[in-house]
């Protein structure tokens, strides 16, 4: 709800559907193979992408099936800019507009540049190693998986695209993986 995307809904099926189906071709809305600056600068094109490829009918058909039909994701898709302008408002309220408007652009920011970084370097064979053999050219980077809270785990990734935690290995840090799965015991 806070990274600048908008709606989850479409968000997901766009990854699922367009990149992870099409991953290194010209059907991937945020391919490198059109070059780094396009791959870094490409996720605003998916609200695009997804009103050129998906039909209402496909993304009525799934949402119906899977986390969709949890009620948390349902409220956070269907009043996320209610969600972000409340926070925003309340932030303000607490701690002043300075603090709020730093604080919530550095977020947005921050998460852009972060799935930016992902997008342009971790389907280039040079930039890390793999773990299992994909269809595409998605890459491991363990460096690369700190900075980005194991988002450059992107091999292991694209093996297992829907597990939580991208770690394979001791040394495969994901601290998003880690944190969700603390979430869970509680």
């Amino acid at each position: 709800v806070f990274n600048g995307y908008g709606s989850i809904f479409p968000w997901v099926m766009v990854h699922e559907k367009g990149h992870h189906v099409h991953s290194d071709t010209e059907e991937d809305p945020h391919t490198p193979n059109k070059g780094m600056w396009y791959a870094f600068l490409t996720w605003h094109k998916e609200q695009k992408y997804f009103d050129q490829h998906v039909s209402r009918r496909v993304l009525v058909n799934y949402v119906r099936r899977g986390f969709v039909n949890d009620k948390f994701y349902q409220i956070l898709n269907d009043y996320h800019m209610a969600i972000n302008y409340g926070t925003l408002i309340l932030i303000a309220l607490l701690f002043g507009w300075k603090v709020a408007l730093y604080g919530f652009w550095m977020g947005i920011w921050f998460t852009l540049l972060n799935t930016s970084t992902v997008t342009a370097f971790s389907h280039k064979k040079w930039f890390g190693y793999r773990n299992f053999e994909t269809k595409d050219n998605s890459v491991n980077n363990r460096v690369g998986a700190i900075l980005t809270f194991g988002e450059m785990l992107h091999n292991n990734h694209h093996r297992y695209w829907k597990a939580t935690n991208n770690s394979q290995h001791w040394s495969e840090i994901d601290i998003s993986g880690l944190v969700i799965e603390r979430l869970r015991k509680r």
